[in-house]
């Protein structure tokens, strides 16, 4: 039997892209024969899978650790949500672990990559989206993004939901990170929570994990400057449950704006939960807890994107935001308008005169789409019957 390294050069570069990552990794470090290949080799295609009870998200952290410069091979990268729901316990995903010599590492890096304030996130091993700005420091030469549609909120739907009681998102909480909160409030005056829904119970033992938005806020600027090679996008906004005040909405609006506007950027594909807004309210974010709205202008006057093929999938239309979005544009080639069963194909056609009147020079009839489609292509993680059925009632009662 012949030694592995005598292998052609061509086979041995398909027989890595099948490997996890963390093994690719090893292998390159064996000899020079492997690292060049595997250094070489691109990765066309990586789905990272947050919240997902087997880590995989961060155990691609942890092999990028081993070897950075795998993540220059990274093409594209296809974000998939797996949220912890409470009448569901296999998807409680617990809490990840780091060593204390990757806790220095991503410290150090983190200030490198200058998202100082993602490492509390990140080294909390709680929110698996909470990798994003470290894994956009690594892949540097990333073509293609796709977002999906994500989830804020450590549970589905978010703690807040009138859904959930207290109780019920604190045993996940203890579940996943081995505590017992639990316990500490339902002996606190001998209070029952069997019937009580109490924001202040989450609040004290959850704190500002609630704030979903302040994992990404502060490293808005830095995410985007490392989309630079960015040609392909994809995103479809984020399920949050009832809303909060926090509104990370407002963070990704900011963000999938100045995406929008990255120069090199061809090809869109966006909607569903996220609408385009150029002038809108924000919280002020000088003063913590503040509901003081303040007027933020997100696109400078003039600014036009370079995208030329777009596709909206919404399944109601804000005209206004539409209109907007087409002022944005001007140098489409195509268009394809899908629509849900709460907007019309008259609605979809008037949206699409926006897009053409502002695109003259390269956008014509013939490359505009406009149709119907009740199907949803999205999964829905938690449906309120399914929070509710008898089958999962025994997450919900407190246990002897």
């Amino acid at each position: 039997m012949h030694p592995i390294n005598k292998l052609p050069n061509e086979l041995l570069v398909e027989i890595f892209e099948y490997l996890p990552l963390s093994d690719t990794a090893r292998c390159a470090q064996t000899c020079k024969q492997f690292y060049k290949i595997v250094s070489k080799s691109q990765i066309k295609d990586y789905n990272v899978k947050i919240d997902h009870p087997c880590h995989s998200a961060w155990k691609l952290i942890r092999c990028l650790l081993i070897n950075p410069k795998i993540g220059e091979r990274f093409q594209k990268l296809t974000f998939t949500y797996h949220p912890r729901r409470c009448c569901l316990r296999k998807t409680w995903t617990l809490q990840w672990r780091w060593t204390a010599e990757e806790e220095t590492e991503l410290e150090l890096l983190c200030h490198v990559f200058d998202i100082t304030p993602a490492y509390k996130w990140i080294k909390n091993g709680i929110y698996g989206d909470s990798i994003f700005p470290l894994l956009l420091g690594y892949t540097t030469n990333l073509k293609s993004l796709d977002l999906g549609r994500g989830v804020n909120a450590f549970v589905y739907p978010d703690p807040f939901h009138s859904l959930h009681k207290s109780r019920t998102v604190l045993r996940v909480w203890d579940v996943c990170c081995g505590k017992d909160y639990l316990s500490t409030v339902k002996n606190r005056e001998g209070r029952n929570l069997n019937d009580v829904y109490c924001h202040g119970d989450l609040w004290e033992f959850y704190g500002d994990y609630m704030s979903a938005c302040l994992r990404f806020s502060a490293t808005l600027d830095q995410c985007v400057s490392r989309l630079s090679n960015l040609r392909e996008f994809t995103y479809w906004g984020a399920r949050t449950g009832d809303g909060c005040e926090d509104c990370p909405e407002l963070e990704m609006t900011d963000f999938v704006l100045k995406v929008l506007s990255l120069p090199r950027l061809e090809a869109v594909r966006i909607g569903k939960e996220w609408h385009f807004k150029k002038r809108c309210m924000d919280m002020a974010a000088a003063l913590p807890g503040s509901h003081r709205l303040l007027p933020t202008k997100r696109i400078p006057e003039g600014v036009k994107s370079t995208i030329k093929h777009l596709e909206l999938r919404y399944d109601w239309l804000m005209e206004e935001d539409m209109k907007d979005f087409a002022e944005f544009t001007g140098k489409l080639e195509s268009l394809k308008l899908i629509l849900g069963d709460e907007a019309t194909i008259e609605e979809g056609e008037k949206v699409a005169g926006f897009f053409l009147e502002n695109n003259r020079e390269t956008l014509t009839k013939e490359r505009v789409v406009v149709e119907m489609d009740d199907s949803s292509d999205f999964e829905d993680w938690a449906e309120e019957e399914d929070l509710e059925s008898e089958d999962n009632s025994n997450f919900y009662d407190d246990e002897e």
